[in-house]
């Protein structure tokens, strides 16, 4: 019923736009005799597929409208398929290979940085000394900057440079500290890739180890630790872990620790 309605409406609307589009001669051509509104109705009629339909309601003359070819996209047949499947295993695999590839020399970049850094700037372990309890950190989260050294070290090197304030605070030890890292930031990685909101709740976990091991410096180091206190640790390793990293070294390098 409403294909019949539709072929009728653009009958009716062929009709009139033949009727009153005046037809142009065209010098050396010949004129073309516009199509009576039966002729139009009769070849609409014909023609009236769900394919088409469409195009008669845009354009007014049928003999311009042409069905649309019908194309057969991807493989037809089982051989075709299974060609098909395999070809696209062989590129997941090679995708896992590559993965792989650049994880092993990461990792083997990561520790031979590690291995330099502990010959030429590794901190030694603080002598445990009791302090007066204090309401902050010596140095600004974002003063990194008076000290190039340890900001470039934060920027440019922060796993070995985290491990380095562990290990100097005796919280972990220096490779303990590293691999701690480089598991989180993989695990966070990995998760982005996968999901979105898995990423999100892998970032958040992330960020809940690290501000973890910040309140144990602030206990450490005898640091005020009220509800304000955490609420800035974690924003600060939430919106800037570089200069989070780089202030908690700096305490490490400056302060001795007291014995607990």
């Amino acid at each position: 019923m409403l294909r019949c309605v539709a072929v009728l409406l653009v009958a009716a609307q062929g009709a009139v736009i033949g009727r009153d589009t005046p037809v142009q001669a065209v010098p050396g051509q010949a004129q073309v005799p516009p199509l009576t509104p039966a002729v139009r109705l009769a070849e609409l009629l014909r023609q009236a597929r769900p394919s088409v339909l469409l195009q008669h309601l845009i354009k007014a003359d049928p003999r311009e409208d042409k069905d649309l070819p019908v194309v057969h996209v991807g493989p037809t047949t089982d051989a075709d398929i299974d060609k098909m499947v395999k070809k696209e295993q062989g590129k997941a695999w090679q995708s896992v290979g590559t993965m792989a590839m650049v994880f092993v020399i990461y990792i083997a970049t990561v520790v031979g940085l590690a291995f330099i850094y502990t010959k030429l700037w590794k901190d030694p372990e603080i002598d445990v000394q009791a302090e007066e309890p204090v309401d902050h950190f010596e140095h600004g989260a974002f003063s990194c900057l008076e000290d190039m050294h340890v900001c470039f070290l934060a920027l440019c090197c922060m796993p070995c440079r985290w491990a380095d304030t562990m290990n100097a605070a005796g919280l972990l030890g220096f490779w303990s500290a590293l691999m701690l890292f480089l598991v989180v930031s993989f695990f966070r990685s990995w998760a982005q890739e996968y999901d979105p909101v898995l990423g999100l709740i892998a970032w958040l976990a992330g960020v809940a180890v690290f501000v973890y091991y910040r309140q144990q410096l602030r206990r450490v180091f005898s640091i005020k630790n009220d509800t304000m206190d955490q609420v800035k640790d974690v924003g600060l390793w939430m919106c800037c872990c570089w200069c989070a990293a780089a202030q908690e070294a700096r305490q490490v390098r400056q302060t001795k620790k007291m014995e607990v």
